[in-house]
Parts: C-alpha cells; structure tokens; sequence
C-alpha cells in the first residue's frame, strides 16, 4: 500500500492544470480526513436519469491527480457523467494510514454514502481499478446486503480486476519460485487473511445482482488477463440466481498496449460504458416492476 505522498505539495483545487471543472473536499473517515474530487461536465445534454454518477476508487499508487486517471475522468465527463474520486487514508492528501482491506473500505463507504446523499436521484455507478476493483466488489456486496439501507448501486465497473489477493500473489513472477518451497502457498494464504488483504472479488460478486462490466487488457503486466476472466466466469454463474443479470466483459488485444492503465485510450469506451448503463437501467426497471407485482 501507498504510504509516501508522492508529489509532495501538490495544489489539489488547481483543476485547470488538469482541464477539469470541479470541488475539492475533504470528508471524515474515523480519525483521518480524506481528500476528495466532486467533478462535474461542462456539458448538461445528457439525461441525467440515464447517465450515471461514477464514484471512481482508485488503484494502488500515487493519487487522485495520477495522469491516467485524470484522463479516464476527463472521459466520463465527456459522456455526461458527474464524477467522483478521493485518496484512501495515507494516500494523496488524506491524512493516517491504511493497514488493513477493512480500511480501504470504510474510507470508500464514507465516499459512497456522500455521493448518494449528494445525487440522491442519479443513477450511481462504480468503477474500480485495480485495488480498487476488490474495495469496489466489498462495497457492492454491502450495499446489497443492506437492503435498501444504503441505497441502491446501480452498475458496477472492474477495469483491470483481479478475483483475489490470493490469486495476485500466486501469480506473481516474484514469487514463483517461493510457491515450489513446500507449504508456501498455504502459508501465503493464511498470511493474507490473518492481515486482512484477502479483497476475495470473487466470492463477492458470485452473490450480488449488480449489472457488472469488466474491462482487462491482454497485456496487462501488473494484474494477469486471467484473473479478470475468472470473475467473469463467476459473474456469468449468477444467472441461475437472477435470471437475466447484466454481466459484460471487453478484453483488449495486446497489439493495442494498452496494459494496465491504458483502456482510457479505448475510443470506443464512451460508448461501451453508455450502453452498458441502458442495460443496466432496463435490468433495473424491470426487476423494480416485477417485484412491484409481488
């Protein structure tokens, strides 16, 4: 996890240098203040009962100003969408230190119930990179669980996801010597749970009815393309739960290099997500319809 606030000094409200339009803030998450971005698009043409709010949870390094994220923003603004970002505690200009999964998903509850207060009658999407993906799952699965307590999440994003941190580690060409020691792998795993980082994307999805798109490139060097195609292979299952169940996946051919933060350079993804949100509506309406008629 990111302790180092790297640049230092940065000036967060300097939204020109970035070309964005928006607020800086700051929420409270336990003892520790966090950092967070309200964008809005310049352009209202959209129909804002359509076009989703994303809240968008970052990855591992750096901040919310991090160049690739700024240009994924700079998309969904583009199509409409208001969007939402902040550094988890220790990260960016967020003050403590996270020391466990726990952490990161409270400081991502945190967010998630202002953005919900704030567009009370917007769609709200997630969209999750990276780390973020497992935050992302945890909170939807959460959200779910409550029943309405929370609100309603209405699409969820994986862009570049893994189905645990257990599969992460195994997979890692770091360590793939240690796994030929006996009992490492066993050793790894009961490390990770006993630290709380198990961020297990699989196990959480398998049981949520969120519309869900996955977006993983073939290349991608930090987070193997398998992994993002497991949780696919999980998310297609949960049909035999909730029969016609939106679960989409794009995967990116190599030749394109995009890697692990390059699918803003998708130019088809504004469309991709637009369509992906009209499905997600018409799963929501008519799941709303039918349990209206009981």
């Amino acid at each position: 996890m990111n302790h180092i606030h790297f640049p230092p000094f940065r000036n967060y409200s300097d939204f020109e240098s970035h070309g964005l339009h928006g607020q800086n803030l700051y929420l409270t998450s336990g003892d520790n203040r966090l950092g967070v971005w309200k964008l809005q698009p310049q352009l209202h043409s959209s129909d804002p009962t359509t076009t989703p709010v994303v809240l968008y949870i970052h990855g591992a390094q750096g901040s919310r100003a991090a160049y690739h994220r700024v240009q994924m923003y700079r998309i969904l603004l583009e199509m409409g969408s208001p969007v939402v970002t902040f550094d988890y505690r220790g990260y960016g200009d967020s003050t403590g230190i996270p020391t466990s999964e726990l952490d990161l998903f409270k400081d991502a509850m945190v967010v998630y119930r202002w953005t919900r207060a704030q567009f009370s009658d917007r769609p709200i999407f997630i969209w999750g990179h990276s780390l973020g993906t497992g935050v992302s799952a945890r909170l939807v699965e959460t959200v779910e669980i409550s029943g309405g307590g929370q609100g309603v999440i209405d699409g969820l994003i994986l862009d570049s996801p893994y189905s645990s941190m257990f599969d992460v580690m195994r997979l890692s060409p770091l360590l793939h010597l240690f796994h030929e020691v006996p009992h490492f792998t066993q050793l790894l795993l009961a490390a990770l749970e006993e630290a709380d980082v198990t961020l297990n994307s699989s196990d959480r999805i398998r049981s949520t009815r969120t519309p869900l798109l996955i977006l993983h490139a073939e290349d991608d060097w930090v987070i193997p393309v398998k992994l993002g195609r497991k949780i696919f292979e999980v998310a297609q299952r949960r049909s035999e739960l909730f029969p016609g169940v939106v679960s989409e996946y794009v995967e990116y051919s190599s030749r394109l290099k995009y890697g692990h933060r390059g699918i803003y350079r998708d130019p088809l993804l504004p469309g991709r997500v637009l369509n992906f949100a009209a499905k997600a509506a018409e799963w929501r309406h008519a799941n709303a319809a039918g349990a209206a008629g009981g």
